[in-house]
């Protein structure tokens, strides 16, 4: 295979590695944010991204400089953006490593947390978010090599041969090392605790100076290491990565996640997903509202094939949301106001929202379908080839494992929204005509019969007093703190053989939120016209 590469360097190209290395000593920012954005993103398009040897060969680069080694990043981004997992050559996975760690070692090697060169906070979070990526591609790709079954073609066990002869690149738990040396060599985590107390603000971590690419590589680690750990189905530990960062939405000034779009939406999904998963559906619904009310995602200024991802994940947090909430046994208007209802009715489906609720298997082959279009790329860490545990599912055996933990948490809930749907009718009901009128069970059925649908509507009455008792966040401390309360939308309690429902829970709904709102958004709309003719004319009668 041929390297992938323009074999010329263009007077474009040469003009772009000359600004680039002028922007870079001179620790201009801007101007670094608009050749990597926008000049860069003109050579992609043109087919004159020229490869990194011709580079050194004609520029003088030497190997190591700064220079060279960022433009060997974007390089290795390009081939990733152009090329499937498949045509890309172990060697550029190699290179695309090596080039990786000695990034990240200039500021590890470091006396102290000062840094000597300086890069935009966007283009230090994309370094990170490579980095996670390149890891997920690999562990997928070498998965789906051992999962060929029988023997092996020509070029599947060249393909073999090349990952056994280089065992020591892309391992996950030397990524997750060298995620956490980033977030230990800095001073985020104290500068964090400042920006909580009011000592320090996001600018402080944000701005340009001695410390900045420190910092800022110690925040995004975070970022970097929930995403690994939820990839690999460790939700606990991908949650207690970012117990340092907070996640309530009133200080909007002070996110420094909200600085970054991309970092923005990737830390609210993974941390959405994370919580469902760990069935505190609750607060998976509290961190995807986030996701999706949030303005400043609407309209991303950045390259167009970030502006895709962003738009993507958005529509996998809408999906997540609306799974989220009917595990919760919550309505969109008991969330806060009207506008959950909309932003669900914008971008899932209105059939797939109501055959959530159907409690049958419609319903799990709705959950599945969501699920399977709206999760990560999951992968399994183990390096093995020759394991034949992994031998059916290849790199699907991850997706599996989480689909099947997913949907016995579903099966569990199956015939909970119909109980729910009944219960919030009654103030008082008995265990009898709930049996009959759930189960539509016929007046002269016999006693025998009554009693069995009895007993199984008391467990699955017991369930979901189970399950409407969560673990939610205190709106303060660390992620994966908080109290048990009773979240769910109908609250009861079982007296013998009667049922008692909380009235409080079956109040009304109060529509004073949602007429404030549309006062809001018609004052916002109405901001700054001018006043008609006709009301002048009215004034001046």
């Amino acid at each position: 295979m041929q390297q992938f590469g323009a074999e010329a360097l263009s007077d474009k190209a040469k003009r772009f590695l000359e600004e680039l290395k002028k922007a870079l000593d001179e620790k201009d920012a801007p101007k670094i944010h608009e050749l990597k954005e926008s000049k860069f993103t003109e050579l992609q398009g043109g087919n004159e991204v020229p490869h990194p040897d011709v580079v050194m060969k004609k520029m003088g680069f030497e190997k190591d400089s700064l220079a060279m080694l960022l433009y060997r990043e974007l390089h290795v981004r390009h081939i990733y953006s152009t090329k499937k997992p498949e045509e890309i050559r172990i060697e550029d996975r190699h290179d695309a490593w090596k080039n990786y760690i000695s990034l990240f070692d200039r500021v590890l090697e470091n006396d102290g947390i000062a840094c000597d060169f300086d890069l935009p906070n966007g283009w230090l979070y994309d370094i990170i978010d490579e980095f996670v990526y390149q890891l997920q591609v690999y562990c997928r790709y070498r998965a789906e090599r051992r999962s060929a079954k029988g023997a092996p073609s020509a070029e599947e066990a060249e393909k073999l041969r090349d990952i056994q002869n280089h065992p020591d690149i892309w391992e996950p738990v030397t990524v997750i090392c060298y995620l956490q040396r980033l977030l230990t060599k800095s001073d985020i985590v104290q500068v964090l605790g400042q920006i909580k107390v009011g000592k320090a603000t996001a600018a402080d971590v944000l701005s340009p100076g001695p410390n900045h690419v420190s910092r800022v590589w110690g925040y995004f680690a975070m970022v970097g290491l929930l995403r690994v750990h939820t990839l690999m189905g460790d939700y606990h530990q991908a949650l207690q990565c970012v117990s340092d960062i907070d996640f309530t939405p009133e200080k909007e000034g002070e996110k420094i996640f909200k600085k970054v779009q991309a970092c923005h939406i990737t830390i609210l999904y993974y941390a959405g997903f994370a919580y469902m998963m760990m069935r505190r559906h609750y607060d998976s619904v509290r961190i995807l509202l986030q996701a999706l009310r949030s303005r400043s995602l609407e309209s991303a200024q950045t390259t167009n094939q970030t502006v895709s991802n962003i738009a993507k994940m958005r529509e996998n947090c809408a999906r997540l949301l609306a799974m989220a909430l009917e595990l919760a046994g919550r309505r969109p208007q008991m969330m806060g106001d009207e506008t959950v209802a909309q932003l669900l009715a914008q971008r899932v489906k209105s059939e797939d929202r109501e055959m959530l609720k159907q409690g049958n298997e419609d319903s799990v082959l709705t959950f599945k379908s969501l699920f399977m279009q709206a999760c990560p790329r999951f992968f399994l860490p183990s390096g093995a080839l020759d394991s034949k545990d992994f031998c059916e599912s290849g790199k699907n055996e991850a997706l599996n494992l989480q689909l099947n933990l997913f949907l016995r948490e579903v099966r569990q809930q199956l015939r909970l929204p119909v109980l729910r749907s009944y219960l919030k009718l009654y103030s008082t009901i008995t265990l009898e005509k709930l049996a009959r009128t759930a189960k539509d069970t016929p007046e002269g059925a016999e006693e025998k019969d009554m009693k069995e649908e009895e007993a199984v509507l008391t467990r699955e009455l017991m369930c979901l007093k189970h399950k409407s008792r969560q673990l939610a966040w205190n709106n303060s401390g660390a992620p994966l703190t908080g109290t048990y309360k009773c979240l769910a939308d109908a609250d009861f309690y079982l007296d013998s053989s009667i049922i008692h429902i909380d009235a409080d829970f079956r109040r009304p709904p109060v529509n004073s939120t949602y007429f404030v709102n549309q006062l809001e958004s018609l004052r916002g709309a109405t901001k700054g016209l001018a006043p008609c003719d006709l009301f002048r004319q009215q004034r001046s009668v």
